[in-house]
C-alpha cells in the first residue's frame, strides 16, 4: 500500500503539466505573439513583399531550435517541480516514519528505499513532461530540418553513425531528454529528499531550499568557472558527448551521501527509531 502511495502520488500529474505549460507559455509569449503581430499587421508595402516577409516569419518560428530554446526555463522550474513532488515525502516523514518505526527491520534501509523510489518516480515524470513538449510540437508543426544533424557525432561521440537522426529531429531531442533528465533529476531529488529530512518541520524552508540551492549552485558555478553546476547546458543538450552527463550529478550525490550519513549517525546516537 505504501509503495502505491508513492507511485500514484497525485502531485506527479501537476509536475508533468507544469513542465509542459511553462515551456509552451514561454513559446507563445516570446514567439507566437510577436509572429501574430507580423501576420495581422498593416500592409505598409507591396503585397508580394508582405507575403514573402510573413511566410518567412511563419517558417522561422516553426523550427526545432525555437521550441528547444524555450526550455531554458527548465533549470528554474525543476527545483519547484521537485518541491511539489516531495510534499508527500515530507508528510511521510511526519507520519509513516514515526508511526511505523517499530515495524521497520531497519530504519535506514526503509528511508533509503523510499528516497530511491521517490527519486526514480520524480525523474521519470519530469522526463515524460519534457518529452511531451517535443511530441506535441512534432504533432502540430510540419517537419523541420533546421538542426544540424551531424548531431550524433556530437551526442554519442562516434558510437553511432553521424547521420542517424538525419531528417528526424524529434528522435534526436527525445534521446537527449531521456539521457539528460533521468540521471540529473534523480540525483537532485535524492539530495532534496535528504534536505527534507532536516527541514520537514519547517514548511517555508522546505519550500524554498531547492530553489535557493539551485540558484546558489548556478551563481557559484559561473563565478568559479565550474560548468557542471549550470543545468541549462544538459537540459538543452549542449554537452559535448553523452559521457559528460554524470558530471552534472556529482554535487547533489555528494550532498546526498553526506546528509544521509549525518542523519543516520544522529538517529543511531539518539536511538530514536529503535
Amino acid at each position: 500500500m505504501y509503495r502505491q502511495r508513492v507511485i500514484f502520488n497525485s502531485k506527479w500529474l501537476l509536475v508533468m503539466l507544469l513542465v509542459v505549460l511553462v515551456v509552451y507559455a514561454s513559446y507563445v509569449i516570446n514567439v507566437i505573439l510577436p509572429l501574430w503581430s507580423i501576420i495581422t499587421g498593416p500592409e505598409d508595402y507591396n503585397v508580394e513583399k508582405n507575403f514573402s516577409l510573413r511566410s518567412h516569419a511563419i517558417v522561422s518560428v516553426l523550427q526545432w531550435s525555437r521550441i528547444n530554446s524555450e526550455c531554458y526555463l527548465l533549470p528554474v522550474l525543476f527545483p519547484i517541480c521537485i518541491t511539489i513532488g516531495l510534499l508527500n515525502f515530507k508528510e511521510d516523514l511526519q507520519t509513516y516514519f514515526i508511526f511505523g518505526k517499530n515495524r521497520f527491520d531497519s530504519y535506514g534501509k526503509e528511508l533509503v528505499r523510499t528516497m530511491l523510489l521517490y527519486s526514480l518516480t520524480m525523474s521519470l515524470i519530469f522526463t515524460l513532461g519534457h518529452c511531451l513538449i517535443y511530441i506535441i510540437f512534432y504533432l502540430i508543426t510540419p517537419l523541420t530540418t533546421d538542426i544540424s544533424l551531424e548531431s550524433t557525432s556530437y551526442l554519442f561521440n562516434f558510437m553511432v553513425p553521424s547521420n542517424l537522426f538525419e531528417g528526424y529531429p524529434v528522435y534526436y531531442f527525445l534521446t537527449t531528454v531521456i539521457l539528460n533528465d533521468i540521471p540529473i533529476i534523480f540525483s537532485y531529488t535524492l539530495f532534496f529528499c535528504v534536505s527534507t529530512v532536516y527541514l520537514k518541520n519547517n514548511l517555508f524552508l522546505f519550500a524554498i531550499f531547492p530553489t535557493v540551492f539551485s540558484f546558489i549552485l548556478l551563481y557559484g558555478s559561473n563565478s568559479l568557472n565550474f560548468e557542471y553546476g549550470d543545468l541549462s547546458v544538459p537540459f538543452l543538450g549542449y554537452y559535448s558527448n553523452v559521457f559528460e552527463i554524470w558530471k552534472y550529478t556529482v554535487i547533489p550525490l555528494i550532498g546526498f551521501v553526506i546528509g544521509l550519513a549525518v542523519h543516520l549517525m544522529r538517529v543511531g546516537e539518539n536511538d530514536e527509531y529503535k
